[in-house]
């Protein structure tokens, strides 16, 4: 065996030990999302949204067509890839779409590697994948259950990799699939294309078309799935227009100079709390990119070109998504994107350093050189253990039986063929397997009201529609206060009576989940 792989050549060998390195560094992100119990986690609302949508495409049912959401769909079509593979070998869904997305978490720490490796060399593409690997937040995320934020940024990262190894049809393909995750991902759209006339003149007409045919490929599939099931028209809808609408309604009420100073106002409040257990990655990450940022200005005076190339699209996709934070930013999960840079920035200058400090050795004499190797390594187990240590703690809590066993308890009030309608989550649909009465879910200011009105509903309409389809049982969770909301609360409160509360550690999601069912005779449980 030895003397086979002696006899490859050297080029084999070094993607062999790139393949083998990046496999590592997957298998590592998933025992440590193993950690966080997916077996027994409980589902929280976001989650249980995308991954009834992915058991609505196995029905059959299209997105926006039969539930609304704001995002563009591909996570829903990777939790349904996930789900049909775990159903084949007697997974739950929740489990099934949890290891899914284990997987895709653990490829983003290996694009990470990849990607770091190819700009700036080994050293920095491990240190990279090292600190990405302790944000544990990305490893809280998946093991709860389907997140477009997780697959948003591992395409965007993918399609950065792919535009340094000039594979603009792969670079192209990932972007697509980044934009198809979440509407930001143009931005890596924008970074594919703006990388290829970055290239000599000559080579702008080869690479423009396959980028383009990379980037169309994907989005003509989707838009011909849509097409025949009827729901092209809704998505548009819903994917634009309800974004459009949510901050057209900020805008008109506060000036654009207000929503960006709330929104740096959360982003420094909530962005301690999501680095609270590996608050030393922050600082290394940001004096990383202020150095990197310095050494890139000063070897773009020099003439470099092939450096300028490869890191214009890196900063153009840093920099839009920022951007996009500054109108829109709620909570730790919308920092996850901008993980892999703030890797990317530490790990580079953990390489620089290590470097720094081996050639000081070297210049010392020939045997103090292995000073520095060893240090390298220290420092790489270092900022292993460093960022994975509270994971190692992590306290387990069965919280998903509790909601099993509500999901059971509401089911004890339908007969086979009654409806439901649940309002704030997807817990008990997904548990329980039923379709919603109505397509909408979720009653936020955006994923709610803006798609009512990107819809051309008023609550009063959503209200009738809801009196048509009569559910036989109603639940509300999560939203249950909103303004706007009013006359569809009131309806409820009319003609519903609210039988059964449970509180979050009874298997309710964020504030609770109570169960309404007409006021016109009352059921009880067997």
């Amino acid at each position: 065996m030895v003397a086979q792989v002696n006899s490859l050549s050297h080029p084999t060998r070094k993607r062999i030990a790139l393949l083998l390195v990046a496999l590592a560094f997957l298998l590592a992100f998933a025992w440590l999302s193993l950690r966080y119990d997916p077996w027994n986690r409980k589902l929280r609302a976001d989650p249980s949204i995308m991954l009834y949508v992915g058991q609505q495409i196995l029905r059959g049912n299209p997105p926006y067509a039969t539930v609304t959401i704001v995002k563009t769909p591909m996570a829903g079509f990777l939790a349904a890839g996930a789900v049909a593979v775990g159903r084949a070998v007697g997974w739950s869904d929740v489990l099934a779409s949890r290891l899914g997305f284990i997987l895709l978490g653990g490829a983003l720490i290996a694009v990470t590697f990849l990607y770091g490796r190819q700009m700036w060399g080994w050293r920095a593409g491990i240190f990279s994948a090292l600190v990405l690997l302790g944000l544990n937040n990305i490893n809280q995320l998946v093991a709860e259950g389907p997140s477009p934020k997780v697959p948003f940024i591992l395409f965007g990262a993918a399609a950065l990799w792919f535009i340094t190894r000039r594979a603009w049809f792969a670079a192209g393909v990932c972007a697509a699939l980044a934009f198809m995750t979440w509407q930001p991902g143009l931005a890596f759209v924008g970074a594919t294309l703006l990388a290829i006339f970055l290239l000599p003149r000559q080579e702008w007409r080869r690479a423009f078309l396959l980028a383009l045919a990379g980037i169309a490929a994907p989005l003509l599939v989707l838009a011909y799935y849509f097409a025949v099931n009827d729901a092209l028209a809704p998505a548009l809808r819903q994917t634009f227009g309800a974004t459009a609408n949510y901050f057209g309604a900020a805008k008109a009420s506060r000036n654009f100079i207000s929503v960006i100073g709330e929104n740096l106002n959360t982003l420094a409040q909530v962005t301690p709390g999501c680095f609270d257990r590996e608050e030393l990655f922050l600082p290394l990450a940001f004096v990383g990119w202020l150095v990197w940022l310095g050494a890139a200005l000063v070897r773009a005076r020099r003439g470099d070109r092939k450096f300028f190339r490869v890191s214009v699209p890196l900063l153009l996709a840093f920099g839009a998504l920022g951007a996009f934070s500054l109108i829109d930013f709620q909570s730790c999960a919308d920092l996850v994107p901008f993980f892999p840079f703030l890797a990317l920035g530490g790990g580079w200058l953990l390489a620089c350093s290590t470097r720094a400090l081996e050639n000081f050795f070297a210049a010392r004499g020939a045997n103090q050189k292995w000073l520095g190797r060893a240090f390298v390594g220290l420092l790489a187990a270092v900022v292993f253990l460093y960022g994975i240590w509270d994971v190692l703690n992590v306290r387990r809590v069965n919280a998903l039986r509790a909601q099993q066993d509500m999901a059971a308890k509401i089911e004890t009030y339908l007969a086979p063929h009654d409806s439901i309608q649940e309002f704030g989550d997807a817990v008990v649909l997904v548990f329980l397997h039923r379709e919603n009465a109505l397509s909408f879910i979720h009653l936020g200011d955006k994923q709610g009201q803006g798609i009512l009105r990107a819809e051309g509903l008023t609550p009063e309409g959503l209200t009738a529609r809801l009196a048509q389809a009569h559910p036989r049982v109603i639940i509300l969770s999560r939203a249950k206060e909103r303004d706007w909301a009013a006359p569809l609360y009131e309806w409820i409160e009319t003609n519903y009576m609210l039988k059964e509360s449970f509180a979050n550690q009874e298997g309710g999601t964020t504030q609770g989940t109570d169960v309404y069912i007409p006021r016109a005779f009352s059921l009880t449980a067997p």
